[in-house]
């Protein structure tokens, strides 16, 4: 992700705790996963890997998952879209008083290196 789209996503989340942005992250993550299981069509690239593809795309191919050579898969990177996916489907579990409360007590009688 570029610097601008990590500031974007971090204004995005502002207010989500650790946990929540933990959930996030790893719902993020595992997007290029789900591509893979939803995949009908995989495609051969140049370096002999096989990569999920639309069935409309050259070289398409109908196959599944489990029929493409473990070795020879290549996974989708993780992209903004996806993080953008993960941010619309998150959820704060945590409300905003308590944040407040969380940051008032740091300030009163934490480290030093209050929020």
């Amino acid at each position: 992700l570029s610097e601008q789209q990590l500031r974007a996503l971090s204004r995005r989340t502002a207010g989500l705790s650790g946990a929540d942005l933990s959930v996030l992250v790893r719902d993020a993550l595992m997007a290029p996963l789900r591509e893979l299981q939803s995949a009908t069509h995989f495609r051969q690239l140049t370096d002999g890997c096989w990569a999920p593809c639309k069935p409309s795309e050259r070289g398409a191919k109908k196959l599944s998952l489990l029929e493409v050579p473990a070795q020879a898969l290549r996974t989708p990177p993780v992209t903004h879209a996806h993080f953008d996916a993960a941010v619309e489907r998150c959820r704060p579990t945590v409300a905003q008083s308590e944040l407040a409360r969380h940051e008032q007590f740091t300030r009163e009688f934490g480290a030093g290196n209050a929020v």
